[in-house]
């Protein structure tokens, strides 16, 4: 703001008009930041390995095998960190819920850090979740150790991620984008 001010002397100094700014500049820069983080997370993360021994715990604090749970087909991931955005992950569940029944609710896994499972009912009473939840501390992903934003991936029986993606509270249009892209790369018949 400072750097704004400035430069707006400078230029009435120089008999130049001044430039108002409307916020599309700072929109911008937003926009421009938003997409160099999801490029940066793609790359960083498309193509990792995961641990085919990683166990889960589910909402009645059972463990289960990740693996039992991608099985055959691809599956749609959505991590949430408990620490991270709440509003950012309540935003994209609604979201996914128009997307859920072309994607299939048997392929969405939604795998959380809640520490306790008392913590992980009400998550998912809160927010109406009609998918089954899963705890796991980590999924040893780059990302997860530099923030706590919420994050969507594919995985299949081979254990790599692919199609990673941040999502951002301010561009549903852009997540809208995301499912119906995979939806027709890789939850539609093709025949």
């Amino acid at each position: 703001m400072l750097n704004l001010f400035l430069v707006n002397k400078v230029r009435s100094f120089k008999n130049e008009p001044i430039i108002q700014d409307t916020g599309a500049e700072v929109a911008l820069d937003l926009n421009r930041y938003y997409h160099k983080q999801n490029i940066s997370g793609a790359q960083l993360n498309n193509g990792i390995k995961i641990d085919t021994g990683i166990l889960v715990k589910d909402i009645n604090n059972a463990s289960v095998s990740l693996r039992s749970l991608i099985g055959k087909g691809t599956k749609l991931i959505i991590r949430n960190n408990e620490d991270g955005c709440g509003l950012c992950i309540e935003h994209e569940l609604t979201l996914i819920k128009k997307f859920e029944e072309k994607i299939g609710k048997e392929n969405i896994i939604l795998v959380t850090t809640h520490n306790n499972v008392r913590k992980l009912k009400v998550f998912k009473e809160k927010n109406n979740i009609n998918l089954d939840v899963y705890v796991c501390p980590t999924l040893e992903l780059p990302y997860e150790k530099i923030s706590k934003k919420p994050f969507l991936f594919l995985m299949d029986s081979s254990f790599v991620t692919s199609n990673f993606f941040i999502p951002e509270l301010s561009e549903s249009t852009i997540s809208e984008t995301y499912y119906s892209n995979i939806i027709d790369r890789y939850f539609t018949e093709k025949q």
